[in-house]
């Protein structure tokens, strides 16, 4: 059974395994060799009225993100068995979402991204402003249907589950476009930008001074902007 352990650096309980109404009683115990760190155990025997008993075994450790996802076994013996019966359990190490990254899956979609367990939902936000109609979200991803300028704006993205939340910004800017295809605008955009950056790289390393575009990672609270815009012609993230 799984205690639902919360990261910390204090031993805790993390699993329990139980043999129930055997007679005579049941030996149960964890073999937790795998796990490559120190952990403990106990035992305790609940005897009932019909002359069967219940066993049950705890395991006790640091929950630590060393042992998360790693293979305990739960060891079954009793007269009754020719052999022991072994139980894999996937240990389990509950925690709040990690660092969150926004990042360009395709020219007009972007998706967000971060380690969490349980698994977050992610939540999209313009800052001070609502999300546009042509605006589609599908959990951690955010489609650009229109290619409109009432686009452009920063845009939040809030990993949460039940341990806590995390958030992170992204400036998206679309310029309009006139004649041609989409694509090939997109395209172009993203063939000149690697052209300006990488002429902006040789002027500003020439002249010491700090480059143009730049990411930053964002605060848990405080709004900053990644900047590097989303473009469709002069710039790409």
């Amino acid at each position: 059974m799984d205690e639902r352990p919360a990261l910390g650096d204090q031993d805790v309980l993390l699993a329990t395994c139980t043999a129930a109404g055997s007679k005579p009683q049941a030996n149960v115990w964890w073999d937790s060799k795998a796990l490559q760190s120190s952990m403990t155990q106990k035992s305790t025997l609940i005897s009932h009225l019909n002359g069967t008993s219940t066993t049950v075994a705890f395991l006790y450790g640091r929950p630590t993100k060393h042992i998360y996802g790693s293979l305990a076994h739960c060891v079954v013996s009793h007269e009754a068995l020719t052999e022991n019966t072994t139980l894999p359990f996937t240990i389990q190490v509950y925690f709040a979402p990690e660092e969150v990254k926004i990042t360009q899956k395709f020219p007009n979609v972007i998706e967000c991204e971060s380690t969490a367990n349980p698994n977050p939902t992610f939540t999209w936000s313009r800052h001070e402003s609502s999300l546009p109609s042509t605006v589609n979200k599908h959990n951690a991803t955010l489609e650009l249907t229109g290619w409109d300028p009432d686009l452009n704006g920063l845009y939040q993205c809030e990993a949460s589950n039940d341990y806590g939340a995390q958030k992170t910004f992204l400036y998206v800017h679309l310029s309009s476009v006139s004649g041609g295809s989409q694509a090939g605008w997109i395209l172009f955009g993203l063939l000149l930008a690697l052209t300006i950056s990488a002429a902006a790289f040789l002027f500003f390393r020439n002249h010491t001074k700090s480059p143009s575009f730049r990411r930053r990672e964002a605060s848990r609270d405080t709004p900053l902007e990644q900047n590097e815009p989303i473009r469709q012609s002069g710039e790409s993230s």
